[in-house]
């Protein structure tokens, strides 16, 4: 006769512990990467709240071009979306150091050249002649690392030039 021997229970429950805990560990690390990839690029977001500035001073409607100025302060992004919205158009400029249609750096005497990119503690001021009445609005978005950001500033009043 052979001698049957079973896993006593002690056994059996430190295996049975020892596989759940390689279980978690393993779901643990899978979650976490997910987190931090997802999470990669989107923290340059957090706390921007004023470091971006639409200058009141120098954003004004003249009745054919639409004047705008933005500022950063402590704050570096790849590139800035402007939104401008009037009653009968919205358009958006990706502001990166390229040639933007109908967007022009303030001071220059024709569109169609390069606008000056934004860095960190800078300001420029920017004229389109897109816009044939009075925008309404202009909305900053910043973007790091291709994500963009939520709207980072407004303004809702645009004074005559």
């Amino acid at each position: 006769m052979k001698n049957k021997r079973g896993l006593s229970a002690v056994i059996t429950t430190l295996i049975m512990i020892a596989l759940v805990i390689v279980l978690i560990t393993i779901v643990w690390i899978s979650v976490d990467r997910m987190a931090k990839g997802a999470m990669k690029g989107s923290e340059s977001c957090f706390d921007i709240a004023g470091k971006v500035n639409i200058n009141n001073a120098y954003t004004c409607w003249n009745g054919v071009e639409l004047q705008f100025s933005i500022s950063l302060k402590d704050i570096n992004p790849d590139s800035v979306l402007v939104t401008v919205s009037s009653i009968s158009m919205t358009k958006s400029y990706t502001i990166d150091g390229t040639i933007v249609t109908n967007v022009k750096n303030y001071g220059d005497a024709t569109y169609g050249n390069a606008l000056t990119a934004l860095t960190n503690n800078s300001g420029q001021t920017y004229i389109t002649n897109d816009f044939t009445s009075k925008p309404d609005s202009i909305e900053l978005f910043l973007i790091f690392e291709d994500k963009q950001c939520s709207v980072s500033a407004t303004l809702y009043e645009i004074s005559d030039c």
